[in-house]
């Protein structure tokens, strides 16, 4: 008679066969969800691969080159790209213009990401696709590029030339600084300039030297050599600038870059020694001034008056700190193409003219011709970055005068408007930062000019609610400008050329 299994082995039987399974079905899901794993991994490395490769073969190759690919729902949602490999679930992809790759993608529980100037991806395990992407994509992500530079500059935040008798700041509204040495005490006037360097890293900086740019004085043809001072104490706009504030001594002076040594142009000293103080000693960054050359300044020289352009200037000559690295640096940027332009006339209302290819700046004797273009920008605004520096640029193709350099001014639209308002001057700032200056060497002739504005873009950063856009004025004498009447055109937004208007604004990280 055969023995039969008893209950309590056929118990031991099934329960070493269910942890048989058990641990089989693990590994073997185990090594599903690792080839899963392996095959997202593959796909962004075939997604970087492709990018980079449609980018350097592109023809339309350029410093405004960049590509922009959005997934989602395992769907191509934005943009173009072919690649081996299956889609991610969500996510982007951006290409600039050194043809760098930034990829931010999401699959079931699982983040890829790399930011343009990262080697290595990023692999790890997420609970939810908003803490891989934290982006909104009805959006388009920024675009930012970077460009190789060895100087930085760092544009003065407060100016005023200060007199014997006067308190600081009396003149900080003046489109110029003045540096006045004469043997009356009255007379005696000096320059005061503030910067922030705060976020200045000093490291592989080479040098630091201060620019201001010399247009007017009694003698040009003599060699001026201001010297410049360090201020030692703390004061307000209420105060008067003594002797008593600034440092007794100072090693270098303000120089001409003309290699005449004389006349009128960029005139610079080395204030290396006075910065490293202010990034060693914070609290002790009152600014600098550049002195005069009489005899009780310790530098003796000509009596002169002698005027830089200022903050408030309307040219590019803005006094300025130029960092001097001994390694090449990254210089981050955007471009801003225009939301909206057109050129309104007199007799017209603003969006008349918003569907031409190129924008009217018209100088003329009578009202019915006076011509201005307007341009609106929806400016990207960063959590991690702050400009830096902005420039407009616009292409002018046809005039009356191309021999001739205009210098359009900028000004900033200062309250909103709609298509059908007619632009009146009482919609714009009175004064203007920056003009349009040609980018040919002999400053005349077709071609692109450009004007700063730094500090348009500022205003707009603080106060984004009055971004109204900006003008590029005419130079009738009303507009505070002055020339030549003439009729020019630039290119507009529509225009089907690669020279279409734009703001370049240089980035720094917070």
């Amino acid at each position: 008679m055969k023995k039969g299994f008893t209950l309590i082995e056929l118990l031991a039987v099934i329960v070493i066969l269910a942890l048989i399974a058990l641990i089989a079905t693990t590994r073997i899901f185990g090594t599903i969800e690792s080839a899963r794993k392996e095959a997202f991994l593959s796909s962004a490395h075939g997604i970087i691969s492709s990018a980079q490769n449609d980018c350097v073969s592109s023809s339309i190759y350029t410093d405004s080159y960049y590509k922009n690919v959005i997934f989602d729902n395992y769907e191509i949602e934005g943009g173009e790209i072919s690649y081996n490999g299956n889609n991610p679930q969500k996510g982007f992809v951006n290409v600039n213009n050194e043809c760098r790759v930034e990829i931010f993608i999401y699959d079931d529980g699982v983040c890829i990401q790399k930011e343009f100037y990262e080697n290595d991806l990023n692999f790890f395990e997420v609970s939810s696709e908003e803490e891989c992407l934290d982006i909104d994509f009805s959006e388009e992500p920024l675009i930012i590029y970077e460009e190789p530079t060895y100087t930085k500059d760092i544009i003065a935040d407060f100016n005023s030339s200060v007199r014997v008798g006067q308190t600081i700041g009396a003149n900080k509204d003046r489109d110029y600084f003045r540096v006045l040495t004469f043997n009356e005490p009255g007379y005696d006037e000096r320059g005061i300039l503030t910067f922030d360097v705060s976020e200045l890293d000093m490291t592989n900086v080479e040098s630091v030297e201060l620019f201001a740019y010399y247009y007017y004085g009694d003698i040009p043809s003599r060699q001026q050599t201001h010297p410049v001072r360090r201020m030692t104490s703390a004061w307000t706009l209420e105060d008067e600038l003594l002797d008593s504030m600034m440092s007794e001594d100072y090693e270098e002076r303000m120089v001409s870059l003309d290699t005449s040594g004389s006349g009128y142009g960029w005139r610079s000293a080395d204030v290396t020694d006075i910065v490293s103080y202010w990034k060693d000693n914070p609290e002790e960054n009152f600014g600098l001034v550049i002195d005069h050359n009489r005899g009780q300044s310790n530098a003796g020289g000509f009596w002169n008056a002698m005027r830089y352009y200022s903050l408030n200037s309307y040219t590019e000559y803005k006094p300025r700190l130029r960092i001097n690295y001994s390694e090449e640096q990254t210089q981050k940027y955007v471009l801003v193409e225009p939301s909206f332009d057109s050129s309104p006339r007199f007799d017209q209302t603003i969006g008349h003219n918003k569907d031409r290819d190129y924008l009217n700046v018209l100088t003329f004797n009578s009202e019915g011709y006076d011509t201005r273009a307007l341009l609106s920008f929806d400016f990207p605004i960063s959590d991690n970055y702050y400009p830096s520096k902005a420039k407009l640029f616009a292409y002018y193709y046809y005039g009356d005068i191309p021999s001739r350099q205009q210098t359009h001014p900028v000004r900033r639209m200062t309250q909103n408007w709609n298509e059908g308002d007619y632009l009146t001057d009482s919609m714009m700032t009175d004064y203007y930062r920056g003009l349009m200056v040609s980018l040919d060497t002999s400053g005349y002739g077709y071609g692109w000019r450009s004007a700063d504005v730094s500090y348009i873009i500022s205003h707009w950063m603080d106060n984004p609610e009055e971004n109204f856009g900006l003008v590029i004025d005419h130079n009738r004498g009303e507009s505070n400008a002055g020339g030549y009447w003439n009729n020019m055109r630039y290119y507009s937004s529509n225009s089907d050329t690669d020279y279409k208007p734009y703001i370049k604004v240089y980035l720094e990280e917070r």
